[in-house]
């Protein structure tokens, strides 16, 4: 990141998403939309208020009110999701191969950080997804197929490394 005031993100609640829980490291990883707040659609649902939007919070709690840091997205976590704008977090290490396949709807990511690793079809079939954004520096390990059926290129930082973010051509930001 530059020296530059950071725009502050409204992290999505938690009671909105699952969650597995690490013990030994206190780390957790999102496992999808909470049943309860699901729409037929697979955006959230919160009353009458759709929620199509979300920042993956950068820790929860457990049932015990222990804290415990993001770390990953699991496998299919989001699978055929009516989400259209998701960031993750810098402390988000990992997307889980299939993570958000087959969301149709998702127009925008933003990840805040150095993810590590982006699993096979982890955005396959998002075919609209129009904008992407990685804050990192350096390429994580993107598995192949990752962003198959998209099209977008990806926004990065003057100091990233690459001139590919896997199969996406990369745009550096002003």
């Amino acid at each position: 990141m530059t020296g530059e005031e950071e725009t502050p993100v409204e992290y999505t609640a938690q009671k909105y998403f699952d969650f597995t829980f690490n013990e030994e490291d206190k780390t957790a990883q999102v496992t999808g939309i909470n049943e309860n707040y699901k729409s037929d659609d697979g955006a959230i649902l919160d009353g009458s208020t759709k929620i199509t939007s979300v920042a993956i919070p950068k820790s929860v709690k457990n049932d015990s009110g222990e804290d415990y840091t993001v770390t990953a997205v699991a496998v299919g976590a989001f699978y055929e999701c009516g989400l259209e704008e998701v960031i993750f977090p810098d402390r988000v290490t990992t997307i889980g191969s299939s993570a958000f396949d087959s969301c149709t709807g998702l127009r925008e990511l933003t990840i805040l950080g150095n993810v590590q690793e982006i699993g096979g079809y982890a955005f396959a079939n998002c075919y609209n997804l129009e904008k992407i954004i990685y804050l990192g520096t350096q390429e994580p390990s993107i598995e192949e197929n990752a962003f198959y059926n998209v099209l977008a290129s990806v926004q990065v930082p003057k100091e990233y490394c690459d001139k590919m973010f896997g199969s996406l051509p990369v745009e550096y930001l002003d």
